[in-house]
């Protein structure tokens, strides 16, 4: 047995997946397929299409049988998909999936396991990565996210990192308890959603591979780079007074830190004069551990510094 095909325990929880589609042809079944054929127990998938004129709705017809609902039909754009995917969700977990991106094969058991077997953890984020043409070629070390900072709306590019959407899976209640997503951003909807959940939940990142982006030059966040920074930068405009004091002093701390951190400084002066040695982050270690045919295998949790 490798250490990617470790048990859940059953009843397995239930993971909700959605994924929004609108003339995604090309990638749309890919997309189906890496969710599928996982063979998880307890998958609710949900397609909806935004009223596709090109083969997607044939696509969909043909696994009709293995989704929970779909529907084709006009929207007010993927967010507004995604959102009313959502409201027919029953999982206890939840994520989505745009049509052009994949999971792994071993994507919803490792989600299932941790969250079984983890009940304080709401929000979770695989290792960043990306695929070229199906290659894996791009896998970000694995760096905490720390609560204060994601509130803040700080992880907005590669200075401090992003959270990538595609590893992303959470708690119904933390969805509940956040309010879904802001149809106002039509592409940064997610950065967004990202500072609401940071309000009432830490992101807790591990050290695997669970969902990642495939780029093919005509992604959104790609395509209209520059609206969506717009977007980012009015989202930011628009957080809690309380949000944006903290963002303002994180910032003037982390700026210092970047000027000196190339310098011959020691790191407990860093940690001491920015006021950083505080920050913490939770991480989720996998540990494959399998003795005459059983799987003891586990994720250990983990706080860790960021500075």
């Amino acid at each position: 047995m490798s250490a990617l095909q470790y048990r859940v325990r059953e009843p397995a929880p239930r993971i909700s997946v959605v994924v929004p589609n609108y003339n995604g042809e090309a990638t749309l079944e890919t997309t189906l397929r890496s969710i599928l054929d996982q063979g998880y127990s307890n998958l609710e998938l949900i397609v909806v299409d935004g009223g596709s004129t090109d083969g997607s709705v044939e696509i969909i017809k043909r696994y009709q049988d293995r989704l929970a609902y779909w529907v084709s039909q006009k929207d007010d754009g993927q967010y507004h998909a995604i959102n009313h995917g959502f409201e027919q969700a029953t999982g206890e977990v939840l994520a989505w999936l745009n049509s052009d991106d994949v999971h792994y094969p071993w994507t919803l058991r490792a989600v299932g396991k941790i969250f079984d077997e983890n009940p304080e953890v709401e929000w979770i984020m695989g290792r960043p990565n990306m695929m070229v043409d199906g290659v894996l070629t791009m896998v970000m070390d694995m760096q905490p996210r720390c609560r204060e900072l994601l509130r803040a709306g700080l992880y907005s590019d590669r200075t401090h990192g992003v959270v990538q959407q595609e590893s992303c899976f959470w708690r119904r209640g933390l969805w509940e308890k956040a309010g879904g997503l802001d149809l106002q951003y039509s592409l940064a909807g997610d950065f967004e959603l990202w500072t609401r959940f940071a309000r009432h939940a830490e992101l807790v990142t591990t050290d695997m591979l669970l969902g990642t982006f495939c780029f093919h030059g005509e992604n959104r966040s790609s395509k209209f780079l520059e609206e969506y920074c717009r977007q980012q930068g009015e989202v930011i405009a628009n957080l809690p007074p309380e949000e944006a004091r903290s963002r303002q002093k994180l910032q003037r701390d982390l700026e210092w830190l970047h000027r000196v951190r190339n310098k011959h400084f020691s790191k407990k002066l860093v940690r001491g004069v920015t006021g950083l040695r505080k920050l913490r982050a939770p991480v989720l270690h996998f540990h494959a551990n399998y003795q005459e045919g059983r799987d003891e295998s586990h994720f250990m949790l983990k706080r860790r510094k960021l500075f």
